[in-house]
């Protein structure tokens, strides 16, 4: 299936002359690109602690190792947190634009940081970018798609983040010993001068921004040149929905009825964070004290991004048709299963366990990555289009405290010592808190 044919296609309506069609597909494979990069942030660190921990000029412990990645969660949450309002300020296209550009800079600042201060002040600010990019590219997504391919479209342009996992699994097989945790990091540079251009030259403004701020001919235009449904994008007048205000969309989110839900999403958001921030900055190194080689555990590490990507477009097209509640909770369920498993099954590093092993990993790669991919869909399809942008932002700046919660986790099993059924089956505790938080999930519309 081509990105092209992803485009609805449906006129509006809009009398005048004839408007030149462009593609939805345009739009996905845009947000697919800034978030390879997100997700190369997100795993390449899990790459390159044993090379952190083995630079004697810093003299770093794991604990210290853990705690500088906190910081680059921290900016995160904190630039999630400011998206609704910057998007309201300025437009969804410039704040995504701006947050590519921005933590493209501050990764190349970090692969430069002459001391681990700085390396640590450079990693929080090229997280307020990184938090920037996830919700902003989401709602465009969610926008942009007519009813029943949202949860697909979302977790196409979603497998960039899981492409961006695998990249940086493959980079550290092949050059991590002879880059160096420093030209790893340099490579979180490339979007500055690929991807900012072209979301510069194609990437259309959010119809909902600018009926927002009264240009309704520059958003009737948008969606009649992208095929889009009118009401999909409703007016600056549009009625009160629940009693709540369109234009408050930050007390919308925790008023009347949106409060249960916004609640129930945030622990939901916080059980995936800590699945997929535990697993994936620690799983490499769990698996080489499991007994297994550092290669082995960069290919563990590359099947669960894969099984990410693979699991999440398979399933999504089932979120549209039964609803991401039943999807989204048995993605958790698979994950749970698979590391209790995982965690049972530890006796060994010969072929055969590493047989069992990789169709495990795929499934937890599925469970946590791919979960959170479904779960950004879920939470973008339950809210209204005013409130969105600044529920995804809300949501998954909350989210990140889980994240947090797994780096310091992580390094402090490995610094106690504990048995690897103790390393591995710990992470179901956040997996069964998924399957409970998405299954609670109050039944509103948007």
């Amino acid at each position: 299936m081509s990105l092209s044919s992803l485009s609805p296609g449906a006129p509006t309506g809009r009398s005048g002359p004839p408007i030149k069609k462009k593609s939805v597909g345009l739009v996905i494979a845009l947000a697919f690109l800034a978030l390879v990069f997100d997700g190369y942030d997100l795993v390449v660190y899990g790459t390159i602690v044993d090379s952190i921990l083995a630079y004697e000029k810093w003299g770093l412990t794991t604990a210290e190792t853990g705690a500088m990645n906190s910081l680059a969660l921290l900016g995160m949450a904190l630039g999630s947190l400011m998206v609704g309002y910057l998007t309201d300020l300025v437009g969804r296209r410039r704040v995504l634009i701006g947050a590519v550009a921005f933590f493209s800079i501050l990764m190349l600042a970090t692969a430069a940081a002459p001391t681990p201060e700085l390396f640590g002040l450079f990693r929080f600010l090229s997280g307020i970018g990184l938090g920037g990019v996830i919700p902003t590219a989401v709602a465009t997504t969610v926008e942009f798609s007519r009813a029943g391919r949202k949860n697909f479209n979302n977790a196409l342009m979603f497998s960039g983040y899981s492409f961006g996992g695998i990249l940086a699994a493959l980079l550290a097989i092949g050059f991590v010993d002879a880059f160096g945790f420093r030209g790893m990091l340099s490579i979180g540079g490339l979007p500055l001068v690929t991807i900012v251009p072209l979301l510069m030259l194609y990437l259309p403004e959010s119809p909902a921004y600018l009926r927002a701020r009264g240009r309704v001919e520059d958003a009737d235009r948008i969606v009649e040149a992208y095929g889009l449904e009118p009401q999909a994008v409703p007016g600056a007048a549009s009625p009160t929905r629940n009693g709540v205000k369109p234009r408050n969309p930050l007390l919308a989110i925790f008023s009347g009825r949106w409060a249960v839900v916004t609640a129930v999403f945030l622990l939901a958001a916080i059980a995936g964070q800590i699945l997929i921030y535990g697993l994936n900055t620690w799983m490499p190194k769990l698996l080489t004290l499991a007994g297994y080689s550092l290669t082995s555990s960069l290919s563990f590490l590359l099947t669960v991004n894969a099984g990410a990507v693979i699991g999440s477009l398979v399933a999504s097209p089932l979120a549209d048709r039964f609803g991401a509640r039943r999807v989204v909770s048995a993605a958790f369920a698979m994950a749970g299963a698979a590391l209790f498993v995982m965690a049972l099954g530890f006796l060994s590093g010969d072929g055969h366990a590493l047989a069992v092993m990789y169709p495990l990993v795929a499934l937890v790669g599925f469970g946590s990555i791919g979960a959170q991919i479904l779960l950004n869909g879920f939470i973008a399809t339950s809210y209204p289009d005013a409130m969105r942008g600044t529920a995804l932002g809300t949501i998954l700046a909350v989210g990140r405290t889980g994240a947090a919660v797994a780096i310091v986790l992580g390094g402090a099993l490995i610094g106690a010592g504990l048995s690897d059924f103790v390393n591995f089956a710990v992470w179901v505790v956040p997996a069964v808190l998924g399957v409970i938080m998405v299954m609670s999930v109050p039944r509103l519309r948007a």
